[in-house]
């Protein structure tokens, strides 16, 4: 077709725009790209290469079950809705659009900075920055990866921390699809008075994931599983605990540009229930990044 459209140009045989755009194989271009734009929102940032890989191999039976998982490393924001129980029993059916308004804040800050999206799970989000492997060490001492070029990526996963914990303060974006009567029953309820009326926390962590599929024949989700992701998903939980919006892992701490190190703060060091190869207790550093947002905002 592209052969075709080039000589079209070269002999100039009068074929016209709207006849091009008529042609079965144009529909047929439109209907691919769709599904591939479909395919691509469904499976996430895991599902890409999965799908790459199938395609690839030319066989039209579903393979994404046979195949065995693939060793990559990445970095990962888990981000969760505060109060979310609360919130949902306010807004009720309105809370879909609720949910969805600060998905679509959260996805579009995060892919703006090379951010993919991996999984929404409910009041929950998983967001996943690629990192090389060829390029990629990590040091003997635990303390996560070491690579100066590698840095860029985790500032990006910083700065869209900070953009979505910006965006949130604009409640009326937010707000703007819920009842009268459900914004001030969430506006009592809800806001403590400090910071934003919406609160999310923050996890970020950083290391080596398998990347695959699990399900049946009849449903497929493609994801990550490590201890790293589990890190994230951890780290956000604690931000309670220690109240602050956001912890990171030591591993992610060491991704950061010197720069964005500086501007860090060690919250505490925890123990690991593991052992490491010579019998001594692996120990977590988690750090945070402290925000002034209402300077910000």
């Amino acid at each position: 077709y592209k052969q075709f459209q080039e000589e079209r140009k070269e002999k100039q045989v009068g074929w016209s725009e709207e006849v091009l755009l008529g042609m079965e194989i144009n529909h047929l271009m439109k209907s691919i790209k769709t599904i591939a734009n479909l395919l691509e929102v469904g499976f996430g940032s895991a599902g890409v290469e999965i799908i790459s890989s199938n395609l690839e191999q030319g066989n039209s039976k579903i393979l994404y079950l046979k195949q065995n998982g693939m060793r990559v490393l990445r970095i990962f924001l888990f981000c969760d809705i505060r109060q979310f129980t609360d919130t949902t029993e306010i807004m009720k059916h309105e809370i879909f659009f609720f949910v969805n308004k600060i998905a679509e804040v959260v996805h579009s800050i995060c892919h703006s900075l090379e951010g993919a999206a991996n999984k929404n799970i409910g009041d929950a989000f998983l967001i996943a920055w690629n990192l090389s492997d060829e390029s990629f060490s990590q040091n003997n001492n635990n303390e996560g990866f070491t690579n100066p070029q590698e840095s860029c990526q985790a500032d990006k996963a910083l700065l869209s921390v900070l953009k979505i914990s910006i965006a949130l303060y604009d409640e009326a974006f937010f707000l703007d699809s819920v009842c009268v009567s459900a914004k001030r029953a969430f506006k009592e309820k809800i806001y403590d008075g400090k910071g934003s009326l919406i609160k999310i926390g923050f996890g970020l962590s950083a290391g080596y994931v398998v990347q695959g599929t699990i399900g049946s024949s009849k449903k497929v989700d493609a994801t990550y599983i490590s201890e790293n992701v589990d890190m994230a998903e951890t780290l956000e939980g604690l931000t309670k605990s220690y109240k602050v919006p956001l912890l990171m892992s030591d591993a992610y701490y060491h991704l950061l540009s010197k720069e964005r190190q500086m501007e860090c703060r060690q919250v505490d060091q925890l123990y690991d229930k593991n052992f490491d190869a010579i019998g001594e207790r692996k120990t977590i550093k988690i750090y945070t990044w402290d925000m002034d947002l209402d300077n910000y905002w």
